[in-house]
């Protein structure tokens, strides 16, 4: 695959469209090694392995070939990609929002207490880039630092140079997170603090899942459920959300009734789940454990805001359930193994998407066994025969 980024040549529309401006895209560097290394479009008709290619947007009157080109997303820009596991857009059945506005290296006011400044690392797996916070006045928190990128750590410290960094929060240890911590403490002398360290011995030890996780990441304080830290004028209180990641972590922010929701529940798209690391069972109860809350707003570490959470959050159970549902109703069918429930769960589904839905069920399949509904033959993985209990 080429090399460098790229971007839409387009025909617009009405400028109240919002497409003023191209697209971005960058090639899909793939978390996991059984799976290649493609474009994916959640919008579009199809996708491709090449990136010099042609494509229908579902959106009205945008069209568009993609050609080489080294620009960056625009302040306000849409961006046309996904994380490749996004199978819910496929179905339809949720309404994401992929509005977004702040380019990489920009500081943007969002709230009284919160501002945002986007990493240029945008990509399938992090849409724009990842998102980094800044929470207060003066004495501030970063919440989720990033990758290590000096292009990122040096805007971030330079937009804050007349401001005292005390704190750095972690909502987990994907390497788009949290290595950006260990410059930020080096330069400011600032406490590391939020989800612990994966733990590398764990049965999920050896997963080629492992190669997305911080190894180097060494928090000074670990904090648990309902663990509260005082800043200047605004506190962070620790809401322990497992499933995308074991070891995920969301922080309130009680004072604007607001949640930095990382890489849980998202506004532009589903979250991974894919086990051993990622478990089905415990984000589902992270999801349920939300619904008790009385957050007015998501802040995502990828993407915009959720702007309505207890409903979103509702589609989201939806959606996992009827899947469930689906993966259920095979196995009665006579379908015993992954890929045949994949062939039949995700009908017309493009197979460039077939890696990433072999994971899903195997998520959903490893829950329905865990709670009796399923029997295994074999080891929990893609290759192991499944039968109702």
């Amino acid at each position: 695959m080429r090399a460098g980024k790229a971007s839409v040549h387009r025909k617009f529309g009405p400028v109240e469209n919002g497409y003023r401006y191209s697209y971005v895209i960058q090639p899909f560097v793939p978390l996991f090694a059984n799976l290649t290394p493609r474009w994916f479009f959640p919008n579009a008709k199809w996708c491709s392995p090449d990136p010099l290619i042609s494509f229908r947007l579902t959106t009205p009157t945008v069209y568009g070939c993609l050609s080489q080109a080294p620009r960056l997303p625009r302040d306000g820009q849409e961006i046309a990609m996904s994380d490749g596991f996004n199978l819910a857009v496929q179905a339809g059945k949720i309404s994401f929002d992929r509005s977004f506005f702040g380019a990489p290296g920009e500081l943007v006011r969002l709230s009284p207490l919160v501002r945002r400044i986007v990493a240029s690392n945008a990509g399938p797996m992090t849409f724009t880039g990842t998102c980094t916070y800044v929470v207060g006045t003066g004495e501030v928190a970063i919440i989720d630092p990033g990758p290590d990128r000096p292009d990122h750590i040096t805007a971030l410290l330079t937009a804050l140079h007349d401001e005292t960094i005390t704190a750095i929060y972690v909502t987990h240890t994907h390497k788009d997170h949290s290595p950006g911590a260990r410059a930020i403490k080096a330069a400011t002398g600032a406490r590391i603090l939020g989800c612990a360290p994966y733990d590398f011995t764990s049965r999920a030890a050896g997963n080629p899942i492992d190669a997305a996780h911080d190894s180097d990441y060494a928090p000074d304080t670990i904090l648990r459920d309902g663990g509260a830290i005082e800043g200047k004028n605004f506190s962070l209180i620790c809401v322990e959300t497992p499933g995308h990641a074991m070891n995920h972590q969301a922080f309130a922010l009680p004072q604007e009734n607001a949640l930095f929701s990382g890489d849980h529940v998202m506004a532009w798209s589903t979250s991974v789940v894919v086990p051993p690391d990622g478990a089905m069972r415990h984000y589902m109860a992270s999801l349920t454990k939300l619904l008790t809350r009385a957050d007015k707003i998501y802040w995502p570490g990828h993407g915009g805001p959720v702007k309505e959470p207890q409903s979103f959050v509702r589609a989201l159970i939806r959606h996992r359930r009827g899947r469930e549902k689906s993966i259920l109703s095979r196995l009665n069918a006579g379908d015993t193994t992954v890929p045949l429930i994949v062939a039949n769960v995700y009908k017309g589904l493009n197979p460039a998407l077939t890696g990433a839905a072999a994971l899903s069920v195997l998520a959903h399949l490893e829950d329905l066994v865990e709670r009796g509904l399923v029997r295994m033959e074999g080891s929990a993985a893609l290759g192991a025969i499944y039968r109702p209990a």
